[in-house]
């Protein structure tokens, strides 16, 4: 009867396991960075107080070759954070400190003259059992079933956003290892989609279509790596977002080449090399100081331009993996010897170990040298943040009729390319000329004077 029925319920209360729960503080290390020696921390994804769950993205990593997120391996409340953005971390480095929450259940001990509740067929009719809740069961505001992401590689905060924004993961190709989806493929997958949509209006550029070029013969394919995936992303950003003009010129370089050679010879016969590029990077700092336009920076807003009051060039280097830029910082106040061993230091490190971050940031213009390889006049695509960009070319022996006759003439191709939103057409001419007239005099005195 129901006497009995309403016994039986508290003498199943009663008898319930108690839970009890404890805090405890632990620090969350930095994992394995998969054989990279340290990496820099470009995001912090957490912030104290918070209340994170197993797996959900920390910290984004940015190695030499890749960029990883690392994942919470406990939840709890974050107390403290022992890293920074812009950090260079290693392996076992404290990342977080968290307030870990444990349950543990005591049964009670029940008195020997308590009897075990007896529970009905009834009781656990499948009609009393709520059914579990499963991400298929959940609805959206509109009524309408989330897209599942049980099949999807991507972490926490990459699901969340896309959960967020509505975005189907299932549609999204990763880059990153064993194909997990970052945070990059998110914002690359919804700049398509946006591009995709401006076009029927006109608004924005064209997708390139797809093509089976297996349809036309044999074919392989390799991945790009890292660094020409992030520079070519880089470079059409810079095309697309700046007015690009290029002017050639010709820089006369027979009385430069004649010195430059015996200078050359010297410092070989003393162990030590030398190259024409210290001395170019010394010419465009004094085109530089006349010309503060070409040292400058286009506010974001587009309304000023920052001027800087100090001169560090950027080299362009070809390595294995691809281009990279390391900046030789404070080139005017350097000699032409101390400019060489930077340029040979960061060089032998690109190409070998890989460049750190900030041996790439902060310059004010970059020179782009192909002539150790070969060819004409080129356009080279401006570094942003910088206005302008210098390409050097292979020197060349041309005739030139002087005084009623036919003489060698040693010439320097140049390329300047700049931005027209910053710079006028007549400042750029003007800026050459002058650059090609300290490479051809002042280059001399200081091959001479040193």
């Amino acid at each position: 009867d129901a006497a009995v029925e309403n016994e039986t319920q508290e003498k199943v209360v009663a008898t319930s396991p108690a839970p009890t729960e404890t805090n405890q503080l632990q620090t969350l290390m930095i994992p394995d960075l998969g054989g990279a020696d340290s990496a820099q921390v470009i995001e912090c994804l957490v912030n104290i107080g918070d209340q994170i769950v197993i797996d959900q993205a920390i910290v984004t990593l940015e190695g030499e070759k890749a960029t990883m997120e690392v994942p919470a391996t406990e939840a709890g409340e974050v107390k403290a954070i022992h890293i920074k953005v812009g950090d260079q971390i290693k392996q076992g480095q404290p990342m977080i400190d968290l307030m870990v929450s444990t349950s543990a259940v005591v049964p009670p001990q029940p008195s020997s003259s308590e009897e075990k509740p007896q529970i009905t067929k009834a009781e656990t009719s499948p009609e009393q059992t709520p059914a579990p809740v499963t991400q298929s069961s959940v609805k959206s505001e509109t009524n309408e079933p989330l897209p599942s992401f049980d099949q999807v590689y991507a972490g926490p905060s990459v699901r969340r956003y896309a959960r967020e924004f509505g975005i189907d993961l299932n549609q999204i190709k990763g880059t990153g290892q064993k194909g997990r989806i970052q945070k990059e493929d998110l914002i690359q997958f919804v700049k398509v989609r946006l591009s995709q949509a401006g076009t029927s209006s006109g608004t924005a550029l064209p997708s390139m279509p797809s093509v089976d070029f297996s349809q036309f013969g044999p074919i392989s394919s390799e991945p790009l790596s890292k660094i020409k995936q992030i520079t070519g992303k880089n470079m059409v950003r810079n095309w697309l977002n700046i007015p690009h003009v290029t002017q050639f010129g010709q820089a006369d370089i027979t009385l430069l080449d004649q010195n430059f050679k015996e200078f050359k010879e010297t410092l070989k016969a003393q162990g030590k090399r030398i190259t024409m590029l210290p001395f170019l990077m010394k010419a465009l700092v004094l085109a530089l100081k006349e010309f503060p336009e070409f040292n400058s920076s286009l506010s974001s807003d587009g309304k000023s331009i920052i001027k800087k009051d100090y001169f560090h060039i950027g080299i362009a280097v070809d390595t294995p993996q691809g281009l990279v830029v390391p900046v030789i910082r404070d080139v005017d106040k350097k000699d032409i010897m101390t400019i060489m061993d930077d340029l040979l230091t960061l060089s032998k490190q690109a190409r070998e170990t890989g460049l750190p971050m900030k041996a790439m940031q902060g310059g004010c213009m970059t020179i782009s040298n192909l002539g150790g390889i070969g060819g004409g006049h080129f356009t080279p695509i401006i570094n942003a943040p910088e206005v302008a960009i210098l390409g050097v070319s292979r020197q060349e022996i041309v005739p030139e009729y002087k005084n009623g006759q036919w003489l060698p003439k040693t010439q320097l191709p140049l390329s300047l390319s700049y931005d027209h939103r910053v710079i006028d057409g007549a400042q750029a001419a003007r800026f050459l000329v002058r650059l090609m007239h300290d490479i051809s005099h002042v280059v001399v005195e200081l091959i001479v004077g040193d």
